[in-house]
């Protein structure tokens, strides 16, 4: 195709959908009127959406935040606890040991 006919094709395709444009204005102003619509109302969504995302996240973190002041807090008590089952322990032990001894004897 020579030059010429490139542009004369370009042209036409570009004066060709100006008048389509132009003589249809009415429903491609009204189809993008719609379409601005939806998507105000679609990101409105969405930031709905992100707000409520935060929000929860926020909820989830007080709530983490809560619960490790509890396990900082508990966490003495825990040891404590712990200990005094350690020293249960070793109270035990050599009593299970004479007692175990003595079952032998009866077996």
């Amino acid at each position: 195709m020579s030059k010429t006919v490139k542009r004369f094709t370009l042209l036409s395709i570009i004066g060709g959908s100006a008048y389509y444009a132009y003589t249809h204005r009415d429903e491609l102003s009204t189809f993008i009127t719609e379409k601005k619509a939806k998507a105000k109302e679609d990101f409105s969504d969405y930031q709905n959406d992100i707000s409520r995302v935060a929000n929860s996240s926020k909820k989830l973190l007080d709530t983490t935040n809560r619960l490790n002041t509890v396990i900082d807090e508990t966490a003495p008590i825990i040891d404590a606890i712990n200990d005094r089952i350690n020293e249960f322990s070793y109270e035990i032990e050599p009593n299970l040991r004479k007692i175990n001894k003595k079952l032998e004897k009866y077996q």
